[in-house]
């Protein structure tokens, strides 16, 4: 990276854009993925070289470039695992008419445009990202984001309770089915026995 990389600059970038990244993997996924742990752990590895008061100058400041570049991996790593488990939800909502419908509070216009254009814009920071390998991971950072930002506006207007109630009535329907499924089976060997005794007495 060419820009000067302080513990300032570091910090800023932590708590600026790291930890807003992190936490919402976190709260949408409720697990910790261990792709971002290692960059995190690299990441605090290297910091704690640059502030060892023992080591030259030069070295703490390659330590601490390093340590900048792992929370940048850890952060778009954040990003892009957000987008595999939205994209899962997100396609499982929108191939479902009845959900798509009564599930959330937007236009269905509305909801097919910003989930293709957040497909669009992650197909653009991929493209970007492979344009820009080891050049400067921010701004492919800021294309990720953008994108999750547009799901986000999705997700916002998704009823959790409508989704539940639909999956209730769906799973009370199948047991219906299968219960009277039964009751017609029983029902038609009764039926039957007159049948078969006058048949074959």
């Amino acid at each position: 990276m060419s820009t000067q990389i302080t513990i300032d600059s570091y910090r800023d970038f932590y708590f600026s854009i790291f930890l807003p990244a992190y936490a919402d993997l976190t709260g949408y996924t409720l697990e910790k993925h261990k792709a971002v742990l290692y960059s995190i752990d690299s990441a605090n590895s290297h910091l704690m070289q640059y502030l060892s008061p023992t080591l030259e100058q030069k070295i703490r400041e390659e330590n601490i470039r390093k340590a900048f570049t792992h929370l940048e991996r850890a952060t778009l790593d954040c990003y892009k695992l957000m987008w595999l488990h939205v994209e899962s939800d997100l396609k499982s909502l929108i191939s479902d008419k009845e959900k798509r419908v009564l599930c959330v509070n937007m236009g269905e216009s509305d909801l097919l445009y910003k989930y293709h254009k957040a497909t669009n814009a992650i197909l653009e920071s991929r493209k970007h990202e492979l344009q820009n390998i080891g050049i400067n991971l921010q701004t492919t950072i800021e294309k990720y984001r953008d994108a999750i930002e547009i799901t986000k506006k999705i997700i916002e207007n998704i009823d959790p309770i409508a989704l539940d109630m639909v999956d209730i009535k769906r799973r009370r329907s199948r047991w219906i089915e299968i219960i009277f499924a039964f009751i017609i089976g029983i029902l038609s060997t009764i039926a039957s026995q007159p049948i078969l005794k006058f048949l074959f007495p």
